[in-house]
């Protein structure tokens, strides 16, 4: 123990509060209290820190809340060694958050201002975390769960001795976490700034208003690599120079002064600048730094901010917030960056602050954008939450010690003794010795010499990511045209063009690209850098004047014949430009795609302008593919490939549609005059851990590949699975099941290379390291991401290393275990609970036939292990492996139980081992296991075949509890109004969670010989169709397999409708149409219901009937989509796979099963107006989902019984 007295203090604040800039790791572990009614010894195992820091930095400051003497902690509630609002608290049984956790934790309770801290600062500390050097941290921390839910934040701050000068660290979390009863683990980084008077350090916690919480185990681990800053790039950062026009950017008809403090300002600063006689909201403090700050670097900033005393002294705290939002010009594009631009500025950009007070701020910008920048501004802005209307403040407030630093990293090296990825996937046992291994980079890539360096190594051909679409052209002139100009030029059919007006082109952008990848390519021929041009006719990304009269948007859209010409002039300028005679860069390209995403993602047939089509608008059919394959064949050299390119690529009836559009554009290959040509179908192979299926990307690959010949994979990458949450506690399993999802899909294309008459003549990733991935920003682009959490979508790490997933291609025996997921059924009752229940097979030993079946109920699970084995020898077993945390860092320690063969049930041949485990369950439920089979000397087992069980369940199978539900037959009159027999149905909860959903529901369902009734009410504070896709608005969804086929595709009896709020529905299948709903909606107090009926369309119901089933609603939120909740499926493929429809029994109500009811008559109606009246309630009486409880023999053969009083809480990925 270290007695800490006088000044040299450590001062840990632990309380209620905002985050700052970050967000923390969601994982829960349960207080847990054992009872065994067995003799079995069953050990219970801990999750150790989700950060392994291997040294605790401030072992000696009492992190870990160990010490204590007559007063208490070292600790404090507030800068005077207060300590009325924080305890140390012994553990009580087993209430532990990690196996290395001591006896004790500290509880902190809210003050008088409903924030509680608990505090230490020491000079001795100043010695031990140095600024500008980036460390780790990790701590524990839970809510009481008499108090809101909450968050807690760690500040780190360096001052001098007097506190007359103090930085503020820039603190970045891992994932965010909500505080609820469980222990939670929450890491991250920080970065103490450049500071003259290092002379201690207080490290703080701050949680929210109002929150009781406990905090334990605080870590402070080993320096990372090194970062340096440069100078400040601000100029007159603290308001001292007379001169005050840099910083009159946004200052509008506002008055900006200089003053000098009459009382001290943090860092010793005396002066800071005012604004004043203010009109407006926007005007503000701003400087222009165009040419100073450049896309794709990072750069620290802070700066000192107060609103003024006086004017702000009553404001509400959402009239009390400065943000810091810079914004670019690029062309006629304005850009506002906020906390909402994900991956450019943190929620620490925009903070409600103390008026009368010196707030600090800081923390990470990093600008991107496509372009030159023409104005690239930033701002410190006082607007309220008005944006500029309304009655904002728009008092005085003040600005200094504005500092813009660029942030350099220690340079990286790349991995130069592993395999090249291009001499495995352009070989013989790849794709072929002619094949294109590529990936995707951009203008801002190339001053990251470290990822060139992957390129050239790894890559035999390129995509641009942005620079050869039309809006990069055109130079991003988005809202109106460049400069116009006057040319002259022969169309294909011989009509000479004179005097044609056509917008200046600008193809700087990617020539920039191709300078520097000609010059790889004259120096290293042999290892040549092919091009792929992407794209030239898209509806997306194409200035919306290019389709109107005159070029003016405001203006009618153009005539077909206009259009024709215009299309044939653009393709013709784009083509000479870079592959005509005279060009530099004619020998780089070796295809071009030449039309991209024109067919529709719902109707199987052409995109049109309710998609967004402006093509389509002008042109009034598809004349614009054709001809656009016309004029490529015409203009192009007869070697450049010619290719389609679409996303959604394998999914529905788009295959069907994507296979017509190929098939007439072949069609007209042999046209007397001026004939199309096309090459090959570009997949673009946006794809998620889940789907589409092997199947699905096979049959699709082969039904393009007859049409065309050649398939190319162009814009690979995988979005991560919903179990991944960003940290490196599940980081190292998503990396394994990634890697066997890329091997799966690489052996798809290798088979169908294989077959005759189709050549995968390529692969491209779509992106080199992981952090520079599109998936990582909120874009609305097929295939794309929300932004709402972060993606491991490519084959090397931010620190260019190969991942897992860069050897499924290279050398996949060099791949760790595969992680197989399990469905865990709930039992079914009767005879045989295990009745729906898959079989899953364990290998691994010569002459023995080992199976398992595993179901659910509420208070327990049970395992039926089946052996066929013919020598019976004294060690034969089955060993069950289990932990309850679905830990996959190889920390945990599992759980481990027994049934020798002599204890279990003898069955000819073998035995069976059936394990019953007490637990409180609930669907969505997830948690890790294995089972191992042991026959004499040999062991085998289910998915940890290293057979590492005894110390780790890093390798262990992950299930998941999965519902089965029973539904009544009744008829309802579909009126949105809850009739009598709606009110005797049990309302099953929808429990599985994607995204971060602030809506929740449950559903009921009733079935009669002509409909499938459904009862939805869900519960949703801000209900938002703002978007124009169906699927981010507020809706129910309802997806129906008629046949039970569960097939990787949609056949004719499959159906997804989806109903909106406002009864609006949208469709999906080829019998799901608008003749086949009755529904009705109406809005509530805190939400909406639907109500709607099903037509059967396949099947004549009756009572035993298995239907395909499963229910989601959408979570919209300011025009995206922040979540679903759905009933059974978790992978989110339902839209286009049936196989992950859960199953509903049609019972007959004469047929004995708990909670059945009696049939009640009534009639159909159709939709009309939205009701207003409040829901009826009927009885207490029950029907739904049932189970029945089996009755358990404790001393039974074959049967071990393992009950603990405890609940598993898991918390879904927010």
């Amino acid at each position: 123990m270290v007695r800490i007295k006088g000044k040299k203090f450590l001062a840990i604040a632990i309380a209620g509060a905002v985050f700052v800039g970050g967000v923390f790791p969601e994982t829960a572990c349960a207080a847990e209290t054992a009872e065994s009614t067995s003799d079995v010894q069953v050990e219970e195992t801990k999750q150790q820190s989700v950060k392994s820091i291997q040294e605790n930095l401030l072992e000696a400051y009492n992190t870990g809340f160990e010490s204590s003497d007559s007063n208490g902690l070292y600790w404090w509630s507030d800068g005077n060694w207060g300590k009325e609002n924080i305890a140390q608290k012994a553990y009580e049984g087993d209430q532990k958050p990690a196996e290395d956790s001591g006896g004790y934790y500290v509880e902190v309770t809210p003050d008088g201002e409903g924030i509680g801290t608990a505090q230490i600062c020491a000079g001795d500390i100043a010695s031990i975390l140095e600024p500008e050097v980036s460390y780790e941290f990790s701590f524990y921390a839970k809510a009481d769960p008499q108090t809101p839910e909450g968050t807690v934040e760690l500040q780190i701050t360096s001052a001098s001795s007097d506190w007359a000068s103090s930085q503020a660290a820039a603190v970045t979390y891992d994932s965010k976490v909500i505080l609820d009863e469980n222990w939670q683990s929450i890491s991250g980084t920080f970065i103490i700034p450049a500071h003259e008077k290092h002379e201690q350090v207080k490290i703080e916690f701050k949680g929210s208003k109002d929150l009781t919480f406990y905090v334990d185990d605080l870590k402070i681990g080993g320096k990372k690599a090194e970062v340096n800053q440069g100078d400040n790039l601000v100029k007159n950062p603290g308001f001292a120079d007379e001169d005050l026009s840099v910083w009159k950017k946004g200052s509008g008809g506002a008055a900006i002064t200089s003053e000098t403090s009459g009382e001290a300002i943090p860092d010793g600063i005396a002066t800071y600048g005012a604004i004043g006689n203010r009109t407006s909201s926007q005007e503000c403090f701003a400087q222009d730094m165009t040419g100073i700050l450049q896309s794709g670097k990072t750069y620290e900033y802070s700066f000192w901010v107060k609103l003024d005393g006086e004017d702000y002294r009553d404001a509400p705290a959402d009239q009390r917030e400065i943000s810091f939002a810079p914004y670019v010009s690029v062309g006629s594009n304005q850009t506002y960056w906020d906390s909402y631009s994900s991956g450019i500025l943190d929620d620490n950009c925009v903070r409600q602050i103390e008026a009368g007070v010196w707030t600090k701020f800081n923390g990470i910008f990093k600008p991107q954008f496509e372009g030159e920048a023409e104005e690239l501004v930033i701002r410190i802005l006082e607007q309220g939450t008005n944006y500029g209307s309304g009655d904002c403040v728009k008092g005085r407030y003040y600005v200094t010690g504005v500092e813009m630093r660029e942030k350099v990293e220690e340079q990286k090296e790349i991995e130069s003794d592993i395999p090249d990825l291009k001499s495995v996937v352009s070989s013989a046992d790849g794709l072929g010795a002619d094949a294109y291994t590529g990936t995707c980079i951009a203008n801002g890539h190339l001053s990251d010499g470290t990822l060139m360096k992957l390129v050239e190594k790894h890559f035999n051909a390129v995509t641009f990511e942005n620079e050869l679409k039309m809006d990069a052209v055109f130079g991003y002139q988005n809202d109106a045209p460049p400069e116009m100009e006057s040319v002259t030029w022969t169309r294909a059919d011989g009509t000479v063009m004179s005097g044609y007006q056509v917008p200046k082109m600008d193809f700087t952008l990617a020539e920039k690209i191709l300078a520097v990848i000609k010059d790889w390519n004259d120096k290293n021929p042999e290892s040549a850098i092919k091009i792929r041009g992407h794209v030239l006719v898209w509806h997306s990304q194409a200035p919306e004047w290019f389709f109107h009269e005159d070029w003016n948007k405001d203006k009618p859209y153009a005539s077909k014949e206009v259009m024709d010409a215009r299309q044939e002039w653009y393709i013709q300028s784009v083509l000479n430009h870079f592959l005509g005679k005279d060009s530099p860069y004619k020998d780089m390209f070796y295809g071009w795609d030449v039309v991209n995403e024109a067919v529709s993602d719902s109707t199987g047939t052409y995109r049109k302008e309710d998609e967004k089509s402006s093509w389509w608008k002008a042109y009034g059919d598809q004349d614009f593919i054709i001809n656009a394959f016309r004029y490529a064949n015409h203009y192009a050299p007869k070697g450049l490939e010619l290719y389609y390119n679409d996303y959604n690529e394998c999914s529905g009836n788009k295959v069907d549609g994507i296979a017509k559009l190929l098939t007439e554009v072949k069609s007209h290959e042999k046209d007397a005059d001026l004939p199309t040509r096309i090459t090959g179908m570009g997949m673009q192979a946006h794809y998620d851990m889940a789907g589409p299926t092997a199947n699905q990307i096979k049959n699709a690959a082969v039904t393009y590949g007859k049409i065309v010949g050649k398939v190319q994979f162009t814009e690979l990458d995988l979005k991560s699975s919903n179990e991944y949450d960003g940290t490196d506690a599940t980081r190292a399993g998503e990396y394994t099941k990634q890697a066997y999802r890329y091997k799966e899909i690489y052996d798809v294309l290798k088979e169908v290379d294989a077959m005759d008459g189709i050549d995968i003549n390529g692969m491209t990733v779509w992106g080199v390291i992981d952090k520079y991935s599109w998936l990582q920003d909120s874009n609305s682009a097929g295939g794309g991401s929300d932004g709402s959490k972060k993606h491991v979508p490519l084959l090397f790490d931010d620190d260019y290393k190969a991942k897992p997933a860069f050897y499924a291609f290279a050398d996949d025996t060099r791949l760790e275990p595969y992680i197989n997921n399990v469905v865990v059924m709930q039992a079914l009752g009767g005879d045989d609970p295990y009745a729906k229940s898959k079989t899953y097979q364990i290998s691994g030993i010569d002459d023995v036939d080992a199976s398992f079946q595993i179901v659910w109920e509420e208070n327990q699970m049970k395992i039926k292990v089946t052996v066929k084995d013919e020598t019976e020898d004294g060690s034969d077993g089955a060993d069950l492996y289990l932990d309850w945390t679905k830990g996959s860092d190889g920390t945990a320690k599992p759980e481990k139980m027994t049934i020798m063969r002599s204890d279990a049930q003898k069955i000819d041949g073998g035995y069976i081992a059936e394990f019953t485990v007490g637990r409180e369950l609930k669907a969505a439920d997830r948690f890790a296991f294995d089972v191992v089979v042991t026959d004499g000397e040999k062991k085998a087992a289910f998915n940890d075949k290293k057979m590492s069980q005894e110390d780790s369940s890093r390798y262990f199978a992950v299930a998941m509890t999965k519902p089965y539900m029973t539904v009544s037959n009744g008829t309802i009159a579909i009126d949105g109004e809850e009739d009598a027999l709606w009110g005797k149905v049990a309302a099953v909860p929808l429990t599985i969670v994607t995204g971060v959903p602030e809506a929740s529901a449950a559903g009921k369902l009733l079935w009669d010989k002509d409909y499938l009734y459904l009862w939805m009410e869900v519960k949703d504070s801000s209900l938002d169709k703002s978007s124009e896709a169906a699927h981010v608005q507020d809706s129910v969804e309802i997806f129906i397999d008629e046949n039970n086929h569960k097939t990787d595709g949609y056949e004719e009896d499959d159906k997804q409708y989806r109903i909106n709020y406002e009864n609006e529905p949208s469709f999906n299948g080829q019998k799901c149409i608008a003749d086949n709903l009755i529904s009705q909606t109406r809005k509530t107090e805190d939400g909406y219901i639907v109500e709607a009926a099903c037509k059967w369309t396949d099947i004549t119901p009756e009572a035993g009937t298995e239907i395909g089933f499963d229910m989601q609603i959408n979570d919209g939120k300011g025009g995206t989509r922040i979540g679903t909740v759905s009933w059974y499926d978790e992978s989110g493929q339902g839209w286009s796979s049936p196989g992950v429809f859960g199953t509903i029994l049609l019972l007959d109500n004469s047929t004995q099963k708990p909670g059945s009811t009696g049939k009640v008559e009534g009639n159909t109606s159709q939709p009309g107006n939205n009701a207003t009246k409040a829901p009826r309630t009927g009885d207490e009486n029950r029907l739904g989902l049932w189970s029945a409880l089996l009755a358990i023999s404790c001393g039974a053969a074959g049967t071990v019984v393992y009950r603990r009083k405890r609940r598993l809480t898991i918390k879904e990925s927010q």
